[in-house]
Formats: C-alpha cells, sequence, structure tokens
C-alpha cells in the first residue's frame, strides 16, 4: 500500500489514472481537515477569499478542470445541508429532515426519514473542513479520491476493483451523491461507491449530462490503477475503445466461451441419448 505521506507516489497514481482512463478532467484528491490551524496546507483556494462562497460541488468542478488546489469550511460553503453532513455545523435531525421538507426533495418527512437512514453522516465537530486537490499534482495525501468519467470509464474502474473479487455495492439516494455519498461512504465503510451527479452537480457544478462519478477510499487506488484493463483478458480492451469486428475473430474470443461451448454440447448429448 502506498505510503500516506509519500505526495510523489500519489501524483504517480494520480498520473496512471488520468492517462490510462483518458479522463477528461483530473481525479480529486481530498482530505478532511480536522484543524485549519495546523492541518490546512498554504497556497489553497477558498472561496471565501473571493469574497463568496461556493457549494462543494463548484469547488470540485474548479478543481477537477482547472487544476486548483481548494479548500472548504463551514464559512466557504454555501450549500448547508452538505456542512451538516460533513459535521461542520450541527443541526437536530428533525430539523434536517424538515430543512429537506421545505426543499421539497421527497415526498413528505416521512420519506425523508427513511432516507436518512440510509444516509451516512460524520460526527459533529469531527472535521472542521476538507481540502481538495488533483491527484496528478497533489499537495495533500488523500483520504478519498473522487473520479468523474463517463460511463465506459467509470465501468474501467468497477471492473477493475471487481478483479479479486470485490462486490460494488452503491446505495442511490438522490441528492449529495458526490459531496456525501461520494466521499462520506468510502471514507467510513473502506468501499468505493459509484456515483450518479445530481441536482447541485448538474444545475450549479455544470457537470454534464454524460457524467458519472467514483467515490473511492485512498486505500483502493493503487489496486484500481494497477487491474486497470486486466478483466479484458487477451482480447486487450483498453480505454477508449475504438473497434467492432462485424463477427469477433474467434482468436479473441474469451477462452470461456468455447469451454462453455463444450460442456453446453456435452451436456446436451447427454440429453439426446437418455
Amino acid at each position: 500500500m502506498v505510503n500516506e505521506t509519500d505526495l510523489g507516489k500519489w501524483q504517480k497514481l494520480g498520473a496512471e489514472l488520468y492517462e490510462k482512463l483518458r479522463l477528461l478532467t483530473f481525479p480529486i484528491a481530498v482530505r478532511f481537515l480536522r484543524d485549519l490551524e495546523t492541518e490546512l496546507p498554504p497556497g489553497v483556494l477558498r472561496p471565501k477569499a473571493l469574497g463568496r462562497q461556493m457549494t462543494l460541488c463548484q469547488s470540485f468542478t474548479m478543481v477537477r478542470r482547472t487544476g486548483l488546489h481548494m479548500a472548504q469550511t463551514l464559512e466557504d460553503n454555501q450549500c448547508s445541508t452538505s456542512s451538516v453532513c460533513h459535521g461542520w455545523g450541527e443541526m437536530d435531525q428533525e430539523d434536517l429532515i424538515q430543512s429537506q421538507v421545505i426543499s421539497r426533495y421527497h415526498a413528505d418527512a416521512d420519506a425523508e426519514r427513511k432516507i436518512s437512514l440510509e444516509r451516512k453522516l460524520l460526527q459533529p465537530g469531527e472535521f472542521q473542513g476538507m481540502v481538495m486537490s488533483p491527484l496528478p499534482k497533489t499537495t495533500i495525501a488523500p483520504m478519498v479520491v473522487l473520479v468523474y468519467g463517463n460511463p465506459a470509464q467509470i465501468f474501467h474502474l468497477v471492473q477493475s476493483l471487481s478483479y479479486h473479487g470485490r462486490a460494488i455495492h452503491s446505495n442511490f439516494y438522490d441528492y449529495g451523491e458526490s459531496c456525501m455519498k461520494g466521499l462520506i461512504d468510502p471514507y467510513l465503510t473502506g468501499e468505493p461507491q459509484v456515483v450518479l451527479p445530481g441536482t447541485g452537480d448538474r444545475a450549479a457544478a455544470l457537470t454534464t449530462d454524460d457524467e458519472m462519478a467514483m467515490g473511492l477510499p485512498a486505500a483502493l487506488v493503487e489496486e484500481a490503477v494497477e487491474n486497470l484493463f486486466k478483466s479484458a483478458g487477451r482480447m486487450g480492451i483498453k480505454q477508449p475503445i475504438n473497434w467492432l469486428p462485424p463477427q469477433l475473430p474467434q482468436a479473441l474470443e474469451p477462452p470461456a466461451w468455447q469451454f462453455n461451448r463444450d460442456k453446453i454440447a456435452a451436456k446436451k448429448g447427454k440429453a439426446t441419448k437418455n
């Protein structure tokens, strides 16, 4: 496993991930900060320094599309709901539910309560903020990496992380997909999450209609990079998949296909004799 403090190794992994998948935007390294005074790196941009607030997903867009290094805290974050979910501010659970009812995200308070049972939150006061950095030139050792890409690129990541038998389980609950599910869930569970960018991403942060994402705990990034395209076997499929013959040459078939044909034929032969 990569040493947490080895920024050169993290940058190398980020560059490999970016180049192998032909990503259009940088993977985002994310680190949660317990103490801003001692942990906030120099040279990072905070929205409040611009005299404004931004949502977390807007900061993701800035980092992944422009290569900026950014930080977010309660003072910087325009989306108060995500600040509460990250533990930067505190509300009673029923007040949080009522706030979402006011926004009409779901049918009623009962629907919000059901959704809230599925959502993972960070404890109030556990962290004071986060730093986001483009992974190929990161200035921080990530706790989580958030990768935006098209469905084919996210599919390759799923294949890579499934190569040794891991099943990828993702819960989808409509909003907070990137800022909450894409960061908090991988951090708390150690498992990756497929992200369907929601209203905030698409309406406020200019995430395009053909983009998805995946949140990975930092401990799985090296495995993801190492196993990319291995499951393609001798077909050698990489990104982008740029050919489709009218009939797949038998030499390029997965070995399982002929094995299966032989077994099917053997079963069929036994059935005919009986």
